[in-house]
C-alpha cells in the first residue's frame, strides 16, 4: 500500500462516523454472544472477513473460525500465510478447514467451459452447484462443531441484493434453512471503514488489494469466478482475471490449458 493511501486510512480511522461504527458493531458481537454458547466466524481471509474476524476475537478469544478452502484456482495466492499470520496474532482462534467437494474446474467442466455470467442452464446449473457445495461444507462443520451462531461478513455496500436482505432482516436473525442464528456485524460498515481498521491497527491482507486498480471495490471472491451477478456481487466483480493474468501468468495460463476461452475476457 502507498504511504499516501495509508495516511488517508489513518486519517479516516480518527474521525468520529468511524469510531461509531466500530463501537456500533462491537455493541452488536456483545449482544449476539450473550445468547450464544459456540459461535463461529465465516472467514475467507479477505479484507471484511479478517476484520470481522478481530472484531469477535476481541470479545471472545476462543472463537472457532471455518474456512471453505475451495482448490488451487479458487483461493488467491497468499491466502494461506494470511491465515497463518491471524493464527499468530490471534493464537486463541481455532481454525477449521473444510473442502467443498466442487470446485471452479467442476463447475466449468459441467458447463461445458468457463463462463462469467450464466446465460445457459448448464451454467446456472453449474453455478447453482459450485455454490451450494460451498455452504454445504461450511454448515455441515458447524453442526458437526454443535456452533449455534455464524458471524459473517456481510455489508450492505456490496450489491443491492445483501443490502436488501440486510435491510429486512436486520444485522441478526434466525436463518431457517442453516438452522442457526446469523449475525452481520459489518452490515452498515463501507470498504473505507474496513481499510482504515486494517491501517490503524496494522492488520495483514492480501497482495491481491494492492494489485487491483481501485482496493475499495477488489474482492477476494474466487480467481476465476463465475455468475458473480447471480450471488450479488456484480458490482464489484472488477478485474480480477485481468490481475491474474498480469501478476499471476502461471495460473493464469495452467486454467487457459483446459479453458482457452478464458483468455477472451481480457
Amino acid at each position: 500500500m502507498k504511504e499516501s493511501e495509508r495516511e488517508f486510512y489513518m486519517l479516516h480511522a480518527q474521525l468520529r462516523a468511524f469510531r461509531s461504527v466500530v463501537d456500533r458493531s462491537r455493541q452488536i458481537i456483545r449482544d449476539a454472544l450473550q445468547g450464544s454458547c459456540r459461535p463461529y466466524v465465516s472467514c475467507s481471509w479477505g479484507k471484511d472477513s479478517t476484520v470481522l474476524l478481530h472484531l469477535v476475537a476481541e470479545q471472545k478469544e476462543d472463537v472457532d473460525v471455518i474456512w471453505a478452502k475451495i482448490g488451487p484456482f479458487d483461493d488467491w495466492p497468499g491466502t494461506d500465510d494470511i491465515m497463518q499470520e491471524f493464527c499468530q496474532i490471534l493464537p486463541h482462534i481455532r481454525v477449521h478447514v473444510v473442502t467443498p467437494d466442487v470446485d471452479i474446474v467442476e463447475c466449468c467442466r459441467a458447463a461445458g467451459g468457463f463462463y462469467v455470467f450464466s446465460d445457459t442452464p448448464e451454467q446456472r446449473k453449474a453455478t447453482r452447484l459450485y455454490d451450494s457445495a460451498f455452504i454445504r461444507a461450511i454448515v455441515d462443520k458447524a453442526r458437526e462443531l454443535e456452533c449455534d451462531l455464524a458471524f459473517i461478513g456481510l455489508t450492505e455496500e456490496e450489491s443491492k441484493r445483501r443490502r436488501f436482505l440486510l435491510r429486512k432482516r436486520g444485522t441478526r436473525f434466525y436463518a431457517k434453512t442453516r438452522s442457526i442464528m446469523e449475525c452481520f456485524p459489518l452490515a452498515h460498515w463501507t470498504a473505507r471503514d474496513v481499510w482504515a481498521y486494517i491501517c490503524s491497527r496494522g492488520l495483514p491482507y492480501l497482495e491481491l488489494y494492492d494489485l487491483a486498480p481501485d482496493r475499495e471495490r477488489a474482492r477476494n471472491s474466487p480467481m476465476f469466478a463465475v455468475d458473480p451477478a447471480g450471488r450479488g456481487i456484480s458490482e464489484l466483480y472488477f478485474g480480477q482475471i485481468a490481475i491474474l493474468r498480469q501478476m499471476y501468468p502461471e495460473i493464469f495460463n495452467r486454467f487457459a490449458a483446459e479453458f482457452p476461452e478464458v483468455r477472451c475476457y481480457v
